[in-house]
């Protein structure tokens, strides 16, 4: 799977924030990422609850504030 995730974010302090914890947060999709089997994020639905997944896991990452949407920009099975 390969895959390309872009945060919709507030300015300010979350910004600052996801910068300083992007490994913690990259961690965070690896895993969940690597715990999927492809018949899991094939259809539209599937990708709607990884996308909701990442959402959730990205957010209890975050203290200052919150990722607002998760919007794939690349989303290739192989």
């Amino acid at each position: 799977l390969k895959v390309e995730i872009r945060f919709e974010i507030e300015e300010g302090e979350v910004r600052t924030e996801n910068e300083v914890r992007i490994a913690q947060i990259r961690n965070e999709i690896v895993m969940l990422l690597s715990s999927k089997r492809m018949t899991a994020v094939e259809s539209p639905d599937g990708k709607k609850l990884l996308q909701d997944e990442i959402f959730n896991r990205v957010n209890k990452v975050l203290v200052t504030g919150s990722v607002k949407r998760v919007f794939f920009t690349e989303f290739v099975i192989q």
